[in-house]
């Protein structure tokens, strides 16, 4: 297999609206010591960067909910805590402020894995041309104002 890395996103913290960290723009791991989690399963590849980069900034977290990419707002919105969601996951709705989280989490990097020994068929020639030239002028950081509905202030 070959993998081509297309972009590498973020995490991006989810809370609901009332949530005292909600006003802000940005938080840093050691901020969330004391919040309750909803996280993907032990061994899902998100699940796993947020748990190295807590460990390596040295912070204890609580996950007390396990859900599935589908569902993590939802259990939010519900007030059973917070969550880390890549952008594409993050809904756009008014009942939840999305933050960016400081330099302490890793980034999550979406790739497309090709055979090494087969010739790549037309529609995947196509997909992985596509890819390149989203590679080549994707932002580095999303903008914050285009997620959620949340007030997103400094």
């Amino acid at each position: 297999m070959t993998a081509v890395a297309v972009m590498g996103l973020p995490a991006l913290l989810v809370v609901p609206t009332g949530h005292r960290l909600a006003s802000r723009r940005r938080v840093a791991l050691h901020e969330l010591a004391d919040e309750e989690f909803v996280d993907f399963p032990p061994g899902s590849g998100s699940r796993d960067l947020a748990d190295q980069a807590f460990t390596t900034a040295g912070v204890r977290r609580r996950v007390s909910v396990e859900a599935d990419i589908a569902s993590a707002a939802a259990y939010v919105r519900c007030g059973l805590g917070i969550t880390l969601l890549r952008e594409f996951a993050v809904p756009d709705t008014p009942d939840l402020s999305v933050l960016a989280v400081g330099d302490e989490t890793r980034r999550w990097t979406l790739s497309i894995a090709t055979s090494s020994t087969r010739c790549p068929s037309a529609p995947l020639r196509a997909l992985l041309e596509l890819a390149d030239a989203y590679a080549s002028t994707a932002p580095e950081e999303p903008d914050l104002h285009d997620l959620g509905s949340g007030d997103h202030k400094e």
